[in-house]
């Protein structure tokens, strides 16, 4: 099940199809893993589009794909630092063991 949700919203993300992807993320069991890998796809999509509304809009994804991460952070955050803070270096087996921060970083 979790693989499904997981190359579904990747689709989803690859093709634009970003409204599909924001109730994919909804039943997800990680969020921030997948939400800044959906940041970082849409900003490379924005530095290679030819139109400006179009640029537009990977811009303003990649902007709310962006925030849902750091309000995901933001509750855990307000729960417990040091749950946060394993969130953040937790290996994420969906996505190849990799963590949010190595996400991030790239």
């Amino acid at each position: 099940y979790d693989y499904v949700l997981r190359d579904l919203f990747l689709w989803a993300i690859l093709m634009n199809r970003t409204d599909i992807a924001k109730v994919l993320l909804c039943f997800m069991k990680y969020r921030i893993c997948p939400a800044l890998i959906a940041t970082k796809v849409l900003k490379e999509y924005y530095k290679e589009a030819d139109y400006g509304h179009l640029q537009d809009g990977y811009l303003e994804n990649a902007k709310y794909f962006e925030q849902y991460a750091i309000n995901c952070l933001d509750k855990a955050d307000d729960y417990s630092t040091e749950l946060a803070c394993e969130i953040i270096l937790q290996q994420n087996e969906l996505y190849g063991y990799v963590t949010c921060l190595q996400v991030y970083l790239i």
